[in-house]
Parts: structure tokens; sequence; C-alpha cells
């Protein structure tokens, strides 16, 4: 495990919080995309919402564990979120479900 200091422990949560806001605003989007579109499943799931706590509830190694532990054993960080679908509007309404 590399050596952590204070100028590294500083720069993982500055890196920690970019992560947190670009995949929320991410993931919201898809979640009001899918509403445009039809699918209320993520809109009545609270994901369209720029707080990051409805999506780390959702998807809590994603958007935690997994990110955190790579900034430590790798000084990277990589992790995921994801918004959910309705399959059954999927398969009604193919040609709206992208």
């Amino acid at each position: 495990m590399p050596e952590l200091n204070a100028d590294t422990l500083v720069f993982g949560f500055i890196w920690y919080v970019a992560f947190l806001f670009s995949t929320t605003c991410h993931e919201a989007s898809h979640a009001l995309v899918a509403k445009i579109g039809g699918d209320d499943t993520a809109a009545r799931g609270g994901q369209i919402t720029l707080n990051p706590i409805p999506h780390i509830q959702r998807e809590p190694w994603g958007m935690v564990v997994i990110p955190l532990l790579s900034f430590l054993f790798a000084r990277t960080m990589i992790g995921w979120a994801s918004a959910p679908f309705n399959p059954e509007w999927e398969r009604r309404y193919p040609r709206r479900a992208a």
C-alpha cells in the first residue's frame, strides 16, 4: 500500500467529491430522460436528484467502497452507479427505450 500523507488524503477527498458530483449528475440525467420518455421507475425511486444519498443507497459498493479502495491502493478512482428501469415498459415501447 502506498504511503498516505496529508497531501494525498486532501487530494483523495477532493477527487472523491468530484467523483460523487459527476456520477450523481450522470445518473440523475439518466433518470430524468427516462421519465421524459415515459418510464417513471427511477423518478418514483427518488433518483432524479443531485443529492448523492439516494444514489449511494442504491449502489453503496460502486459509490463508496470501490472508489475509496481504488484510491487507497492505486491512486485512481473508479466506481459506478445505476438508475432503475422497468423492463416491462421497455418491452412495450422498444423505440422509446434507448
